[in-house]
């Protein structure tokens, strides 16, 4: 199953950053930005913890970069995107190196969104679960404190 949620909050340049847990039955966690207002277009980070792998995607064309990543399924993993202009970096529990490091200009601004996959997360209208997903999204400029979304499966 693939599940997805849009936020009302859009952004050029900025830093996107969660802690995803993947249950121990599997899945997959996105996070989305730069994405249209129904999320068919636009970029998503995939964090596989099975594969051990993290993904930069466009949601049209497919995978634009990989790399490898130490999570496992049931622990919790820092992701975080930094996307200034046609930079898009993606750093995965604070290595100092980027796991992705690429230059794209397919999208410039958009939405920020959650999608998951399998058993991954499922909006906080089920709030009855205790698996968690703590999203962050702000500016470049702005600490990230501010909480834009807390879901659950």
């Amino acid at each position: 199953a693939h599940v997805a949620d849009i936020s009302r909050s859009a952004g050029a340049d900025f830093i996107f950053q969660a802690d995803i847990t993947i249950p121990t039955s599997g899945g997959v966690g996105s996070l989305i930005f730069r994405a249209s207002a129904a999320g068919t277009t636009g970029y998503l980070v995939d964090f596989d913890p099975n594969l051990h792998r993290v993904a930069l995607r466009n949601a049209v064309t497919g995978i634009i970069a990989t790399g490898a990543i130490g999570g496992v399924q049931g622990a919790t993993s820092r992701v975080k995107v930094a996307a200034v202009g046609s930079s898009i970096k993606v750093w995965v529990d604070g290595y100092a190196a980027p796991a992705i490091d690429v230059m794209d200009t397919s999208a410039s601004t958009g939405y920020f969104g959650l999608a998951v996959q399998r058993h991954g997360y499922i909006p906080r209208r089920y709030p009855d679960s205790s698996t968690r997903l703590l999203l962050r999204t702000a500016p470049a400029s702005v600490p990230l404190h501010r909480t834009d979304w807390y879901c659950r499966r």
